[in-house]
Formats: structure tokens, C-alpha cells, sequence
């Protein structure tokens, strides 16, 4: 009898599947996403030019820059290079919370 189920077990866990297939709200998962980053660099801080967007873990120097709050939150941010009224700016927007970013002029 063990022999039958054994099998069929492993066709089930085989073509089921254990998890989701829906990758929004995977642990790890940004909650905040490119966009909205983009969006609000535009909005908030007039950002006119967008030359290079990436998400990234802050360095020593970056991770000044946060409130003691901020630090609480993960250190991955969207950092979005670009420019206003012809000054080149990188805007900080962190990927847990739309309300926590910054600007280095």
C-alpha cells in the first residue's frame, strides 16, 4: 500500500506546487515599486530630467543622511539619478515606505 501513495505524493507535490505563483507580496519583495519611486521624485521634488534609476542597498555615507526612524526601515532604496533646473540630484525613495526619502544635491 506504501507503495501507491508514496508515488502519488510525490506526483502531487510535483505539479501543485507549494507556494503562490502571485510574486507581489513575496517576502523580500520591494513594497514600493519603480514607478511610485519615479512618480514622486517628479512630484515632490520636480525632478524634470531622469537619467538612471536603480535599487540598492544605502553605503556609510547615504545611511547618514537618515532620520532615526529611517534607520529602523531597510537600507534599500530606490536611488534615482537625474536633474532639476540643470543641477544634477540623486533622490532617495525607500523601498518599504513611500514616505521616507530624501535629496543630495
Amino acid at each position: 500500500m506504501r507503495k501507491i501513495y508514496v508515488p502519488i505524493l510525490l506526483l502531487l507535490v510535483m505539479f501543485t506546487g507549494c507556494s503562490s505563483k502571485d510574486e507581489t507580496n513575496m517576502p523580500g519583495q520591494p513594497n514600493v515599486s519603480q514607478e511610485q519611486a519615479i512618480e514622486l521624485a517628479q512630484d515632490f521634488y520636480s525632478l524634470n530630467v531622469i537619467n538612471n534609476v536603480e535599487l540598492k542597498h544605502l553605503d556609510k555615507n547615504e545611511l547618514a543622511n537618515l532620520t532615526e526612524q529611517q534607520k529602523k526601515l531597510t537600507p534599500i532604496y530606490y536611488v534615482i539619478s537625474g536633474q532639476i533646473k540643470n543641477k544634477k540630484v540623486r533622490v532617495y525613495v525607500s523601498s518599504n515606505d513611500l514616505s521616507h526619502h530624501f535629496i543630495i544635491r
